[in-house]
């Protein structure tokens, strides 16, 4: 383990363990996994829980973040006052496909240069959703009506995979916006009346004011709050601006997510416009591919994270970053996170491991992201077997830095070189 004592007299231990067999069927409470995989002869490096990632570039994968709520101050068991930040997010591939095999190693949120670890949750809150669906003039005429047909077995299929428990309502829209059935779970119910949905011949599209309708309909609604709203028109009525309508959104908590029709005159920047600033995610497809679209919506609101964090920012206005290293080597960066700091928090004393640990010809190497080092005198390194459970190596770092090296030993007790370390809670 590595203790580290400061000015105030506080140790946190840190554990370097010695590889051996791991069993296949448990599971640290701290990961989470979306697949579970084999493990080999493991050497586990562990803090507290409290873990960090690997600096390795990303894949074109990335962190969707949806909803980041104000903070708010707590007080951890030691004592210290911080805000505790806590965003909601998917992870996503290259294409904005849900990535939905995946183990996480260990999470972090910075700010200012300091790194905080952060507990990664599955959200289970039901949803509440809106199932907007156009019926406009542009879905109405000859030569649209198989197409349209073929948006409804689209959007019956996908609402097979709507989250369990989901509350779920079905507006349309033309010249304005029409509720056929009220909330409800019946999924039955919900394609009975969208096969009775029939689009007009004549008239206006006003997409605006059905989405204006569509989130207010959410105002007050229990759990977590969606539109999914598909179109092939643009809002050619100007009775409501999309402002209008992600600033209702914003207000109520509600995501939207709107689904187009290419070909037609909806564009992706009307799309983004609406999903961007309210946490959700766009599709534009054609008629063939739609439905792999509104799958992947599906996929979004099935697989929903929550990373907590207690940070320590200073006043006024700030940015985060939610850091998510996985268990294949592939780190995922968050755009900024915005949000509003009251005051100064002051940062406690703190030590964690960033990243495995390396064995060398030398001996092991480690990272550490260090908070106040000034107030830190001393770091103490204790490696212990698992087989044993007994210390093979200790040594006292009166001089240590973000990056440390100890070296091998290999009188018969223990060889570190060639052996792989991992991140893990103790």
């Amino acid at each position: 383990m590595i203790l580290y004592s400061s000015d105030r007299q506080r140790n946190w231990p840190i554990i370097y363990r010695h590889p051996v067999a791991r069993s296949n069927s448990s599971a640290s409470n701290t990961q989470f996994m979306r697949s579970i995989r084999r493990l080999p002869l493991w050497a586990v490096l562990c803090f507290l829980g409290l873990l960090i990632p690997l600096g390795v570039a990303a894949q074109g994968s990335g962190i969707h973040i949806h909803e980041t709520p104000n903070p708010e101050q707590v007080t951890t068991a030691s004592g210290a006052v911080g805000l505790s930040l806590q965003p909601s997010f998917s992870l996503l591939d290259s294409a904005n496909q849900v990535l939905m095999a995946f183990e996480v190693e260990n999470a972090t949120i910075a700010v200012e240069g300091n790194s905080f670890p952060a507990l990664i949750q599955e959200l289970e809150t039901p949803w509440s959703i809106v199932l907007l669906v156009d019926a406009s003039r542009t879905m109405g005429g000859f030569s649209a009506s198989a197409t349209f047909k073929n948006v409804r077995n689209a959007l019956s299929s996908a609402i097979g995979g709507v989250p369990d428990n989901t509350n779920i309502a079905l507006l349309t829209f033309d010249d304005d916006a029409k509720t056929l059935l009220e909330f409800t779970q019946e999924t039955d119910a919900l394609n009975a009346a969208l096969r009775g949905v029939i689009p007009k011949s004549f008239g206006n599209s006003c997409f605006n004011n059905g989405l204006y309708e569509a989130v207010n309909k959410l105002s007050g609604a229990p759990g977590r709050r969606a539109v999914i709203a598909f179109t092939a028109s643009a809002d050619n009525c100007a009775t409501r601006t999309a402002q209008e309508v992600v600033d209702l959104a914003n207000q109520n908590g509600v995501q939207i997510y709107p689904v187009g029709l290419e070909g037609y005159t909806i564009t992706q920047d009307a799309l983004s416009a609406l999903a961007d600033p309210t946490g959700g995610l766009t599709e534009l497809k054609d008629e063939s591919t739609l439905g792999f679209g509104l799958s992947n919506i599906m996929a979004v609101l099935n697989n929903q994270w929550t990373a907590r964090s207690t940070i320590y920012p200073s006043a006024g206005e700030q940015e985060a970053t939610l850091t998510i290293n996985l268990k294949d080597e592939t780190v995922l960066t968050s755009p900024p996170i915005s949000f509003i700091s009251a005051q100064d928090y002051i940062p406690p004393a703190e030590i964690h491991l960033r990243g495995k640990v390396q064995s060398t010809g030398e001996g092991i190497l480690f990272n550490l992201d260090i908070i106040q080092q000034a107030v830190i005198r001393q770091l103490n390194v204790s490696i212990i077997s698992n087989e044993s459970g007994q210390s093979v190596l200790a040594q006292s770092l009166i001089s240590f830095s973000d990056i440390n090296s100890l070296p091998a030993v290999t009188q018969g007790v223990f060889q570190l070189a060639g052996s792989i370390y991992h991140v893990a809670p103790s």
